[in-house]
């Protein structure tokens, strides 16, 4: 059908009616398409709206003009835009129809929101309306008012005007007589509040804040939703824009939970919208929250009240997960001691219900917050882990479903810690893998899964049962995610065990190959089993996995060549696998996986700009938003395919060389993905080239452009730039790993200072991905610091006393972190990296010697024990490190006896007796002996910390090396420990970490004694094998 090119008002009319109508709806979309790209549009729709009889015309007349009124407005003259505005505010002053009223009222705003500051009239229109006591128009000015302050330029116009805004407002808020008043002066609050670009403008909002209450507390009473949703959308846009709402705290929270969160009349969708807001709260004011005691505890209890409604909504989202989300960021944001005690409390009451749901929230809190208190959890590890051990074994499904979660999250958060109890935890989860219900099942697989990936030598012991009822679900359950989760924990198991799995390798890798040929098998399981095969290639021996290379490579080439991500992700998982166990005889192979693994370095397929326009406008409008979207799939593959290249580096780094220069390129790139993941593995695979390259001949000079020019100045720009807490700590540990394998020439003198001004940033906690908030909780990651201080801890090790004027520049920010006033975790972890640092930098310890002995006595007068290792270690290498405090040894001695004489943890009381062995080897004239001897000989042998047996081996060596003194009444037990010392030493240098020095003076001092009947009656008692060992020493 031909239609005009420029139509007249009676030919464009028809149009819109038939494109109201539905007629010829493709061969119009395109007409309509082509036309508003003329200006003339305008002017044509401007009169439609304007006269046309047909309400709906008029109405899709506005909409259009809408679109594309400011793409055409320059192009308009100055006449015809001033009858423009003159008409827009005509048409709504006059249109009858009030849906077309506020789409023209829409119009204007959207126009007006560009040309504010020329259309004076237009504010004059809305104050006119605001004042009218005349319903219909003051709804249309607040509506107007609401749409424009959408605009950050519009809220700076009306910077000057906060007077009326408070006094229309107010009046608005009070006025009951139309529902939509009080919703558009909702909404331009919140508006304003949102886009305003400084706080000051929108002070006036929080003296609205009582009334916006009231007006929430009505619209509970009516189930009006709408406007409850809007109300809790002034408030978030309030802590967004940074206003200070601590003045109406209570009465907001108390609304919050009470009249709308535990409102189970309400949806879940608008209820949501107020814990929504309490998270908000939690997550940037924190502090608001704990100003009063009892708040924190108010919150808790409203919480669980929520979680323990009656809920069928089956597996959609639910009010149990609506309450645990915000008992999660509880968790997370506020101090330990005020969350903990009172989750636990409350949760103590509901294991004890008689009722099933009861009791799962019960086990389920305490997995919640097992991320966010982990501090305190970790102290009461034991009787947390006993309180979900009873809840595995409730008589009902859903408890040990929730005991089963709780678990799995505990595993996750509360590392290394929780894996010292796999005897009492690990068999109970194994027999849930028996029970006949799904998800008890799949919980049970999370927390095996967890355990087995970070398990160390103690998973042996668990093989046997693990490895058949791993397979046996793999082969005989019918829900494909537990089978999935199956091979997932298999995969774990198989990367601790090591060499351990060898004995299971026939059965599993069998099993795996049938998976891997089934033509029935599930996509995602294949690819899992092609994983796990990788996995159980690097955990065995090259003569076990031989046989099964050629069709495992074919295999994984095959999901390589296909475009199913899933499958590619699982063939480069393979290769980086196989990798580690072929080493350079991975070579064959190299140059194929590297082209495909750099495909999808490049790839774009799984992104994609979408435009979004409210409008569904054509996508050349210059304001449509442009939305980046991403499959999860595909940064998974692309991070599959860097990990690949990093692990070549290694095993075959002459293969990647040749290919460096389009790594280098891709890398280039992908450091600034938008993707912290990919970030995080362009580090990894950014460490792993150096590492890889610098074994080639030549060092790291193979490498020398791309580290020192381009990779180094990455990893520093990312330590206080990246938002990713994750990525800066990849950074640090690839920096301490590096420094491990290459030494100082990694960072030279010039780049060195620079790196130290981050070091700075990171300590003062003002890098990009660092919180903001109350210090004194400690709002950093754990992990972040922790990592930090281990990179510290390498360098002062490396450089020694070299690097004592760079650690001078970091003491200040350091000492922050030992304060009272800070959170123990970071007390007790700044205190070691003070130890860790000073026993390599002796000047640094004694030119502050004085300073650093004010922490011991602060430390150790407390009366929180869990500081009390660190500070012992830490005063014992500072004794060692700075002889200049033996002055004040008789205080130190003081401070340490209640560690001799009350009763303590054995590892406190081990790390005691190192502390006073090092201050005597340091001077030996400060202490006195005949009485400290009997009391530090009582507290031998180490009953815990054995990390400090080769400091006691130091003292004895140390003391028999005085003629001086009279040592008879100890030589016994001294001789026990030193031949403890040199037997084992002989089999496991790594066990005692003895220096040659002391351990052949040790040898020598064993041999004083030969003939001698002490030495004769203590090698008697020994065992075979270590009589000859001790004979062979002598």
């Amino acid at each position: 059908m031909e239609y005009p090119a420029s139509p007249n008002p009676e030919q464009l009319a028809l149009l819109l009616g038939q494109v109201i109508s539905g007629q010829n709806s493709q061969d119009l979309e395109k007409y309509f398409k082509r036309y508003l790209k003329l200006s003339q549009c305008v002017p044509d729709l401007m009169q439609q709206m304007m006269q046309n009889p047909v309400p709906n015309v008029r109405q899709l007349a506005s909409v259009l003009l809408r679109k594309r009124i400011m793409k055409h407005w320059k192009a308009l003259t100055p006449e015809v835009q001033g009858e423009v505005k003159k008409a827009l505010i005509d048409r709504i002053t006059n249109e009858p129809e009030n849906l077309v009223r506020k789409n023209v009222a829409s119009l204007t705003a959207a126009l007006a929101s560009n040309i504010l500051a020329e259309w004076p009239e237009l504010l004059a229109f809305i104050g006119t309306c605001t004042e009218c006591q005349i319903v219909a128009a003051k709804e249309i000015g607040l509506y107007l008012l609401a749409e424009l302050l959408e605009n950050p330029d519009v809220c700076n116009i009306l910077k000057p005007h906060q007077e009326k805004l408070t006094l229309l407002f107010a009046s608005s808020l009070d006025d009951a007589s139309s529902r939509d008043i009080r919703k558009y002066a909702l909404k331009a609050l919140g508006n304003h509040a949102l886009n305003s670009e400084e706080e000051t403008p929108t002070n006036y909002i929080l003296t609205l804040i009582p009334k916006i209450a009231n007006v929430l507390s009505e619209c509970v009473d009516n189930l009006d939703e709408e406007l409850i949703v809007s109300a809790f959308e002034v408030f978030d846009s309030l802590i967004d824009s940074g206003q200070d709402i601590t003045s109406n705290i209570e009465l907001l929270i108390r609304i919050g939970l009470e009249k709308v969160g535990a409102n189970s009349k309400l949806q879940l969708s608008t209820r949501e919208c107020a814990l929504d807001f309490l998270e908000t709260i939690a997550d940037m004011k924190p502090k608001i929250l704990t100003s009063s005691p009892e708040m924190v505890r108010y919150l808790l209890t409203n919480i669980f009240t929520i979680a323990t409604e009656i809920d069928d909504n089956g597996d959609e989202p639910t009010c149990v997960d609506m309450a645990m989300r915000l008992l999660d960021t509880l968790a997370l944001t506020l101090p330990n001691k005020t969350v903990y005690p009172h989750v636990f409390e409350l949760s103590s009451h509901l294991r004890a219900n008689p009722q099933a749901r009861m009791r799962k929230i019960g086990v389920l809190a305490l997995g919640v917050i097992a991320e966010g208190c982990a501090d305190y959890v970790k102290q009461d590890l034991a009787n947390v882990v006993n309180i979900l051990l009873q809840g595995l074994q409730d008589p009902d499904v859903a408890v040990r479903e929730g005991a089963g979660l709780s678990m799995g999250y505990c595993a996750e958060h509360l590392k290394p810690d929780i894996l010292d109890l796999h005897s009492i935890i690990l068999p109970q989860l194994l027999n849930l893998l028996d029970f006949n219900n799904i998800k008890v099942k799949q919980k049970a697989l999370y927390a095996i899964d967890i355990f087995c990936e970070y398990f160390d030598d103690d998973i042996e012991q668990y093989l046997p049962t693990l490895v058949n009822k791993l397979m046996f679900l793999t082969v005989n359950e019918s829900d494909s995610k537990v089978k999935e989760m199956a091979v997932s924990a298999l995969t774990s198991a198989i990367s601790s065990a090591e060499l351990k799995i060898v004995p299971y390798f026939l059965p599993i890798v069998r099993l795996l190959g049938d998976i891997l040929q089934a033509a029935d098998k599930e996509m995602n399981l294949k690819a899992m089993s092609l994983q796990c095969l990788g996995t159980l290639a690097s955990s065995s021996t090259i003569e076990l996995f031989t046989p099964y290379i050629a069709d495992s490579v074919n295999v994984a080439f095959a999901f390589l060549s296909g475009e199913v991500l899933e499958q590619r992700e699982a063939g480069f998982a393979f290769f980086y696998s196989l990798s580690k166990l072929l080493k350079v005889q991975i070579e064959p192979y190299a140059d194929r996986i590297i082209a495909e693994a750099l495909k999808s370095c490049e790839a774009q397929e799984g992104t994609k700009i979408e435009v979004v326009n409210e409008d569904n406008d054509d996508s050349d409008d210059e304001e449509a938003e442009s939305v980046y979207k991403v499959r999860t799939v595909f940064l998974d593959e692309k991070t599959a395919a860097l990990h690949t290249l990093g692990n070549l580096a290694i095993a075959c780094p002459g293969k990647v060389l040749a290919s460096m220069q389009r790594i280098e390129a891709n890398l280039d790139v992908l450091f600034d993905y938008f993707h912290e993941n990919i970030r995080m593995q362009c580090v990894t695979t950014a460490q792993q080239l150096v590492e890889g390259l610098s074994q080639l001949p030549g060092g790291i000079q193979n490498i020398h452009d791309y580290w020192y020019m381009k990779v180094i100045h990455n990893y520093m720009e990312m330590l206080v730039e990246d938002e990713s807490k994750e990525v800066v700590i990849r950074v640090l540990e690839a920096i301490e790993e590096l420094l491990k394998k290459i030494g100082t020439v990694l960072i030279p003198d010039n780049t060195m200072p620079l790196l130290i001004d981050q070091f700075v940033v990171l300590l003062d906690e003002g890098a990009a991905c660092q919180k903001q908030g109350d210090e004194t909780e400690g709002d950093h990651d754990e992990s972040l610091m922790g990592d930090f201080c281990d990179t510290l801890m390498q360098m002062a090790k490396d450089w020694k006393e070299a690097f004592s004027m760079h650690f001078e520049k970091l003491l200040p920010g350091i000492e922050k972190f030992t304060r009272s006033e800070r959170n123990m975790r970071d007390r007790i972890l700044f205190t070691g990296l003070l130890a860790d640092t000073l026993k390599h930098m002796p000047s640094v310890a004694t030119k502050y010697a004085m300073n650093f002995a004010v922490l011991v006595e602060r430390n150790l007068g407390g009366d929180d024990a869990s500081i009390y290792r660190n500070t012992l270690y830490y005063l014992g290498v500072l004794c060692e490190a700075a002889p200049v405090l033996s002055s004040e040894y008789n205080k130190f001695l003081q401070l340490l006896q209640p560690f001799f004489t009350n009763t303590f943890e054995p590892a406190t009381v081990d790390n005691a007796v190192a502390a006073v062995c090092r201050m005597i080897i340091t001077n030996p004239a400060s202490i006195p002996l005949e009485s400290v001897l009997p009391v530090l000989y009582s507290k031998l042998p180490l009953k815990d910390d054995f990390d400090e047996f080769k400091t006691v081996i130091r003292l004895i060596v140390f003391l028999y090396s005085n003629p001086g003194l009279n040592l008879s009444v100890y030589n016994e037990l001294s001789l026990k420990l030193l031949i403890e010392a040199v037997i084992v030493d002989s089999n496991d240098t790594d066990k005692y970490k003895i220096d040659t020095d002391t351990r052949d003076k040790a040898k020598a001092l064993i041999h004083s004694f030969k003939g001698q009947p002490l030495l004769e009656n203590l090698i008697a008692a020994l065992a075979p094998e270590s009589q000859n060992v001790l004979i062979k020493i002598l």
